[in-house]
């Protein structure tokens, strides 16, 4: 997850809109899979934004409010035991524990 969001970072910053609709594209379809519809909501406004070539919305608040709300589930998934964080790499491992939810 935090490779996507790196590169999502990366491709605003470089104001490549091909990339950046990518990376929320693929956001977006992470955030879905664990019905975060308030997250996927702003993924896909993001998203839209990009496919018009307006990135605008990620350099005024939206893409910072992405990142938190990913955390966000992130965090409580890690806290249901569905979720663990490898330490020093930032990278998230699914727990089979999800699967008899």
């Amino acid at each position: 997850m935090s490779q996507i969001l790196s590169k999502l970072k990366s491709a605003v910053a470089n104001e490549s809109v091909t990339h950046t609709r990518s990376a929320v594209h693929r956001l977006k379809g992470w955030v879905a899979t664990f019905y975060a519809q308030s997250t996927v909501e702003l993924a896909d406004r993001l998203e839209d934004s990009a496919a018009k070539g307006q990135l605008e919305m990620f350099h005024h608040g939206d893409m910072e409010k992405l990142e938190q709300a990913i955390e966000s589930v992130i965090k409580e998934f890690v806290e249901r035991g569905w979720f663990t964080v490898s330490q020093g790499s930032g990278r998230t491992t699914s727990s089979s524990s999800i699967a008899g939810s």
